[in-house]
């Protein structure tokens, strides 16, 4: 079986291509009889794990995604007499050429209104365009949560029995921090001094320019619930921030920004917060909440589209953007007792329910692999 696979976007540090790679390593290593060839750029090379049957072909930088995905992924893929075109990045190639087609789409949020900057703004108007063909020209799709893939059913016409759920897992890097012991006395390599020195704990933010985030509904609960319980709790926002909040964010002393923290300092952050605040609008997946159980942390957050999913009943739910439910919920995240205990007790069994290892069985079953680990 040979897999031409679209990964030409491995270069640019997203969700996306984090999973992406941890899913390539974890298939090329499950299914050791088949042939992976793997589209790149020079820019992902080093992300594509080296394997003898991983078989790289570098595109040049400068061809724009549209044309590797709609012109040379199909023509190679005809060329080199590949059996599967799976491509990753919510869309997928037009031209079949009778070649079994896949895609994965994490989410259609970009079927909704197209904010963001310009690049995410352009990318989202080609998904626009891509997307509703799929029925026409795909032959499976493979989606993280049964949300998304109720989604995809409702809004392409997509034949459910032809969609599959794979949930996604932890970052391989991100989880060998989260699972190390590290002192909260190394928070001060990053962070102020006197910050650290000032607050007796923290809640972390996964902050983004994305709206849905909803980064400013975090703060103004934050400064509401310093103002109900007068205590030295900090906010530590990571990611990027809304330019409007900066102002915000620069005058209180109690809140903490660092745009682009290594894998080891989110772990860290991750490990030593009270619980991550996490009231996304909309998610395909809510890889934060996963993240944030890792670290055996709780995770305060909404509970609409994938989040439930991928909470359980162990996430601490508000059903609407109301700060009071807010600032109740991040009381409890300090001080219910019950809840933290059976948080504590149930978190590790929970998070074994997502790998990398089951996200591979299931692509390999709907690309029909048969399993053989290159290490047996």
């Amino acid at each position: 079986m040979n897999i031409l696979i679209n990964a030409t976007q491995l270069g640019r540090k997203n969700g996306m291509n984090n999973a992406l790679s941890n899913i390539l390593s974890a298939m090329t290593s499950t299914y050791g009889s088949a042939s992976f060839i793997v589209l790149v750029k020079k820019s992902g090379v080093q992300r594509v794990v080296r394997r003898n049957n991983v078989f790289m072909k570098v595109v040049p930088g400068w061809i724009p995604f549209p044309i590797v995905e709609q012109i040379i992924m199909p023509i190679l893929a005809r060329v080199t007499k590949v059996d599967v075109m799976l491509s990753p990045y919510n869309t997928f190639p037009l031209l079949t050429f009778g070649i079994r087609n896949v895609a994965i789409i994490h989410d259609l949020i970009f079927m909704g209104a197209i904010g963001g900057g310009l690049y995410q703004k352009v990318a989202n108007m080609y998904r626009r365009l891509i997307v509703p063909n799929a029925k026409k020209v795909l032959s499976e799709i493979l989606t993280d949560s049964e949300f998304s893939k109720n989604e995809i059913v409702k809004l392409l016409g997509f034949p459910p029995a032809r969609v599959t759920v794979a949930p996604l897992a932890v970052d391989e890097a991100l989880s060998r921090y989260l699972k190390q012991n590290v002192s909260a006395s190394s928070l001060v390599n990053f962070l102020p001094r006197e910050y650290i020195e000032n607050i007796d704990g923290y809640f972390l933010h996964l902050s983004a320019l994305d709206p849905r985030k909803n980064t400013e509904f975090v703060i103004q609960s934050f400064v509401r619930y310093k103002q109900k319980y007068h205590n030295n709790i900090g906010l530590i926002l990571v990611g990027k921030l809304p330019s409007n909040l900066i102002p915000i964010v620069s005058e209180r002393e109690d809140v903490a920004y660092l745009e682009y923290p290594s894998t080891k300092v989110l772990a860290s952050l991750y490990k030593h917060c009270i619980a991550t605040l996490f009231p996304s609008s909309y998610e395909g997946f809510g890889l934060p909440i996963l993240e944030s159980y890792t670290a055996r942390r709780p995770v305060i957050t909404l509970n609409t589209s994938s989040l439930p999913e991928v909470g359980g009943d162990l996430a601490l739910y508000i059903s609407e953007l109301d700060e009071e439910l807010m600032i109740n919920a991040m009381h409890r995240a300090r001080y219910d007792k019950n809840y933290l205990s059976y948080f504590s007790n149930s978190v590790v069994d929970w998070c074994k329910r997502f790998s990398w290892e089951k996200t591979a069985q299931a692509y390999g079953d709907v690309l029909k692999l048969e399993k053989h680990n290159l290490h047996e």
